[in-house]
């Protein structure tokens, strides 16, 4: 599974300061900015405190941060797009009977949708 931690945080953030962007070189992917001048938030200089834990992206935004962190390999084969993308993980939160699931599962679960079922008596490979 990916690693959220950037997107949350990221998404907690602007929450408290909502007026300014994300420095491009952190997020997606974790990255770091080696520019002492950059007036961007830098998830990697921020202080203990932000509750990213809880904070939930919207759809887009999973969506956007998904498709930059998955191969493009992957993206062709399922003919995966931001719009594809967004109506899995709309689906799965909108599903009644799991609303009780983790944002990362609902995630998995989202991607699952995405990936195309092979015929009957062939396993699924991952």
């Amino acid at each position: 599974m990916l690693d959220l931690q950037s997107l949350k945080l990221a998404t907690a953030m602007r929450s408290i300061d909502p007026s300014r962007q994300l420095c491009r070189y952190e997020v997606p992917g974790g990255g770091v900015c080696h520019d002492d001048g950059c007036n961007d938030v830098h998830i990697s200089r921020l202080q203990i405190g932000v509750n990213w834990e809880t904070a939930e992206p919207s759809d887009e935004e999973t969506a956007n941060f998904l498709l930059a962190a998955m191969p493009y390999e992957w993206q062709a084969k399922n003919h995966v797009t931001v719009g594809k993308m967004m109506a899995a993980l709309t689906l799965v939160r909108q599903s009644a009977s799991l609303m009780t699931l983790s944002y990362e599962e609902r995630i998995r679960r989202a991607l699952l949708i995405l990936e195309p079922q092979p015929p009957p008596g062939v396993p699924r490979t991952s």
